[in-house]
């Protein structure tokens, strides 16, 4: 479980209706230039000028600031030190960045930090200002608060249904991890030496531990596949069954220094298992054949047809709106219906039938295989299931 501090404030109109901006610049000439200029237009915002970091920082826990305005070199910090110490502390301050000697590298970190802008000096007095004033019309929403005890699958989906491009560093029991999310998608995973799904279903094991969003810019390496519910339940499958190690697993299995010093003889072998009798595979044990969604498209009745691993991975369908969601669905429903088979005191699910307004779905587990065939509501889909046993299995 993960403390996740959600940092998004609800917006107000202030009642004077102008925003606080907070210059962060040590240059007198560009300072008096600016208080002139803002002067003389009646600026609809109230500036306020620092021109150190440690002033920025006092001055952002003694009243509220809107927008930071910061010059890149300033005598006591880097402005990137103090953007990365107003987004830490601040994150719903709006923060410019200005300089007289840009680079690429330079402004990429910048907005990786999560600057709103970046400009050259000089600059045009009436574009900052026409920036400044987009800036303080944009509207802050949502809710503050903390929540304690997040799931990371809980704050995956978060991620994923808001569709936000952030980095999210994890520390769990004294290992470290990564996740990055780009649009709606979880592109990357690292957990020490582990990269990619097995790095996802490590940190999902940690019984606890914190993590910290930081924004970035570019496109990061993908390890991940799309079909992130599908990396789910796997996850969850994988931890219900133990293949992912838990923390105290992993301490169990280091050997103490006082162990190895003694000489431990190796285990007696296994008394020899007698051989049995081959017996016959019954029809969810044997894997569909090559054909089977090919055949199975074919019946006058079906609308689409998926295959998929058991834990969710699209191989196979002719399901145009977002097949990935479908095969993840699948899996979720047969993981369902075993949790369902085992209370029930039975040994596996033959198959899955579910029935909404708009359609039918059976599912029908073979071998390590889901297959997935769905028909319109009002079709009599149950009478016609020799048929699709058929299909899959001549």
């Amino acid at each position: 479980m993960f403390l996740i501090t959600l940092c998004a404030t609800v917006s107000e109109k202030k009642k004077n209706g102008s925003n606080t901006l907070l210059i962060v610049e040590d240059d007198d000439a560009l300072r008096s230039t600016l208080v002139e200029h803002w002067t003389s237009i009646k600026a609809n915002f109230k500036p306020v000028f620092v021109d150190t970091a440690e002033s920025a920082l006092r001055t952002l826990a003694s009243q509220s600031v809107d927008i930071v305005l910061t010059d890149l070199h300033l005598p006591d910090a880097t402005g990137l030190f103090l953007m990365s110490e107003i987004n830490r502390r601040y994150p719903m301050v709006k923060v410019v960045m200005m300089t007289s000697r840009p680079t690429e590298e330079t402004k990429s970190k910048a907005m990786s930090l999560g600057a709103v802008d970046f400009i050259t000096k000089p600059f045009d007095l009436n574009k900052l200002d026409i920036l400044l004033t987009e800036l303080g019309s944009r509207e802050t929403t949502g809710l503050s608060g903390v929540i304690k005890q997040i799931s990371l699958a809980d704050l995956v989906q978060l991620k994923c249904a808001t569709r936000v491009k952030v980095k999210i560093l994890f520390n769990g029991m004294g290992e470290e991890g990564v996740l990055f999310f780009n649009n709606g998608i979880m592109t990357y995973a690292k957990s020490g030496a582990l990269e990619g799904p097995e790095a996802f279903y490590r940190i999902f094991a940690w019984k606890r531990g914190s993590f910290e969003e930081v924004p970035f810019a570019g496109d990061p390496e993908v390890n991940l596949p799309k079909n992130w519910e599908g990396l789910l339940l796997e996850a969850a499958q994988r931890k219900d069954e133990n293949i992912v190690p838990t923390d105290e697993e992993f301490e169990d299995a280091a050997p103490s220094p006082s162990s190895s010093a003694v000489h431990q003889p190796p285990p007696p072998p296994p008394a020899p298992v007698p051989a049995k009798e081959a017996i016959s595979l019954n029809e969810s044990e044997l894997p569909p054949a090559e054909d089977a969604v090919f055949k199975l498209s074919s019946l006058p009745y079906v609308t689409g047809v998926l295959l998929s691993s058991r834990s969710g991975s699209l191989l196979q369908s002719n399901i145009e709106d977002r097949p990935n969601k479908a095969c993840a669905m699948a899996a979720f429903l047969t993981q369902q219906g075993h949790v369902l088979a085992q209370i029930l005191g039975q040994k596996s699910v033959r198959e899955v039938y579910v029935k909404t307004l708009t359609s039918q779905r059976l599912v029908l587990p073979r071998a390590s295989m889901l297959v997935g065939v769905v028909t319109g509501p009002d079709f009599g889909l149950w009478p016609e299931r020799n048929n699709i046993s058929k299909a899959l299995n001549p």
